[in-house]
């Protein structure tokens, strides 16, 4: 890939990429089509990551997280007082949890958020289920007023992102970005690819990385692998769009998930840690040590966040449980280079046909009514 221009010219590139406002733009999804809510000026920060190297290319420490939404009402003051007594490192949030819309989350509550994480000694990653409410949103759709309204919600999901001290927004939503009957691949891809061009400058403003992540056919049928994520990455060429790779959906893929992690080494940035059955780490039998292995020999210097759909064994213990698999994986994986297989794991690796049975994203949960008073705990 290329060196990337500088920034001033990459602004100048971009802001040729935004279309005028269509007609029909403010019937097309009521309500969406506004600036958020009392966004402050960007979060000016340097974003270092993972400063632990081990001279020789290698990552010796990784920095762990949760998603929120397994645990339901929980209000996240009291989510972040768990991660972090757990020992997480930080924690990523659907949006969905904190209100219907992010423009319903006024300065206040944003900043209430941040603090109550940093008070906690924990940072938040960032974002994932970036669609899944309000309803309508549609990332490619051919119709020019739907589009633009999904794209200026983005974008208002990147202020309220940096707001809260966020890094990451995990651009998955799968059922919001299917080709659609009659429409092709080649024009959904282009449509796709000129959404997240005309969101790139609100992302480098605000500090953000958009991450695409490859979903399974079982519930996309576009950007199935990290392949593909990868071609669109670099299509677009720009240090805030980068790729995410979720572990069940690379396996039910049939792909090896540390293989992928050395493909796409320099253009990973975010990681999803769960087991094969949609579970947490540990709950199944996906072995996590070659690919702490390969995130380690990657020098991998981001996230790893674990993800569940299934929630019946109860958030707490999923959290506990992930952590100290991961936890134990990676301590297997700096002590083990010869491939043999190690203890952090209850079973033999996880197949293509454990994740084909999982649960889905956006099978656990739906989005609830709005949260009033939920975003400050």
């Amino acid at each position: 890939m290329g060196g990337h221009p500088p920034r001033e010219r990459r602004r100048g590139v971009l802001a040729a990429h935004q279309p005028a406002l269509p007609e029909r733009a403010a019937q097309a999804l009521p309500g969406l089509a506004h600036p958020p809510a009392g966004s402050q000026e960007p979060i000016r920060r340097d974003r270092p990551g993972n400063d632990g190297k081990d001279g020789r290319g290698g990552t010796t420490r990784m920095k762990f997280a949760f998603c929120n939404e397994m645990f339901r009402d929980v209000p996240l003051r009291r989510i972040f007082s768990t991660a972090a007594e757990i020992g997480y490192d930080g924690v990523e949030i659907a949006p969905f949890t904190v209100a219907r819309s992010v423009n319903e989350v006024g300065q206040d509550a944003r900043k209430a958020i941040r603090d109550d994480a940093a008070e906690y000694g924990l940072e938040i990653t960032g974002l994932h289920w970036l669609l899944l409410s309000p309803e309508g949103l549609y990332l490619n759709h051919p119709d020019d007023g739907i589009r633009y309204c999904t794209r200026l919600y983005l974008c208002d999901l990147i202020r309220f992102c940096g707001d809260i001290g966020g890094r990451v927004m995990v651009a998955g939503s799968p059922k919001q970005r299917n080709v659609l009957p009659e429409q092709t691949y080649e024009a959904t891809w282009d449509r796709t690819r000129q959404a997240y061009l005309e969101c790139l400058p609100t992302a480098e403003e605000y500090g953000v990385t958009i991450c695409l992540e490859p979903l399974d056919a079982a519930q996309t049928n576009f950007i199935n692998t990290p392949a593909e994520a990868a071609r669109m990455v670099r299509e677009i060429d720009h240090p805030n769009f980068r790729l995410i790779i979720d572990v069940r959906a690379t396996l039910c893929q049939g792909l090896d998930v540390a293989a992928a992690i050395h493909e796409h080494r320099d253009i990973t940035a975010y990681i999803h840690f769960n087991d094969a059955s949609g579970n947490g780490p540990g709950f199944g039998d996906t072995d996590f040590v070659p690919i702490l292995r390969a995130l380690r020999e990657t020098g991998y210097d981001g996230y790893g966040s674990v993800e569940v759909f299934d929630y019946s064994y109860g958030a707490e213990h999923i959290a506990r449980k992930s952590l100290e698999t991961l936890k134990a994986a990676w301590s297997a994986a700096g002590a083990t280079g010869d491939g043999t297989p190690s203890a952090a794991r209850e079973g033999a690796a996880g197949t293509a046909q454990d994740a084909a049975d999982a649960p889905r994203e956006g099978a656990a949960e739906t989005a609830p009514d709005s949260a009033e008073g939920r975003a400050a705990g």
